[in-house]
């Protein structure tokens, strides 16, 4: 292991990077060393930039995966090697951020249609206005999910009817509320 790779390690673990971080890191500067075929610590802000452009153009990388090698760079100059951060200026790319799949007021309606126990259906309303309503997954995953929300329902009203029971032998009467979707005695 050279010089340069456990002072860099170490000024790692002193910062508390996880163990998978420290690998990605030193991964990606041993890269970079093996595309310019000599020791990182003499190369200029414009290698590191030309290296992260051929990274994107040539290698065809997305800007995630670009942007973990300079801060690699950046971290194995700033603070490894001690570079002042204006004279060794290592660009990040701009990832475009991701838009949410949004469903047609149609395909809504649908999903609510799904659910044919007023409960049910009310609660899925309840989660999809809240925004809880996972918009990465693609629609099929979302009538899954109403599957999976439904035994859920069942579980509670599963667990409520013999507290029920037992509240009504004690004469006690369940909330309105609750009697009229079936949840009271």
């Amino acid at each position: 292991m050279t010089e340069l790779r456990q002072r860099m390690i170490d000024a790692m673990v002193q910062r508390g990077f996880a163990l998978r971080t420290q690998e990605t890191c030193v991964r990606a500067i041993w890269r970079m060393a093996k595309h310019y075929r000599r020791d990182p610590a003499n190369y200029t802000t414009q290698e590191v930039q030309a290296y992260l452009l051929n990274m994107v153009k040539d290698e065809k990388l997305s800007c995630s995966s670009m942007n973990q090698v300079a801060c690699a760079a950046q971290f194995l100059f700033q603070t490894a090697l001690g570079h002042a951060r204006e004279h060794f200026h290592v660009p990040f790319a701009k990832v475009p951020a991701r838009q949410p799949e949004l469903l047609a007021g149609e395909e809504i309606s649908r999903l609510f249609a799904v659910c044919s126990h007023p409960v049910r259906r009310r609660l899925l309303q309840t989660i999809y206005a809240t925004g809880l309503r996972g918009y990465r997954r693609p629609a099929a995953k979302a009538a899954r999910a109403a599957t999976v929300m439904a035994a859920t329902v069942a579980d509670v009203h599963r667990v409520h009817r013999p507290l029920d029971a037992a509240r009504a032998a004690c004469g006690h009467q369940a909330h309105p509320a609750l009697r009229s979707v079936g949840l009271g005695v």
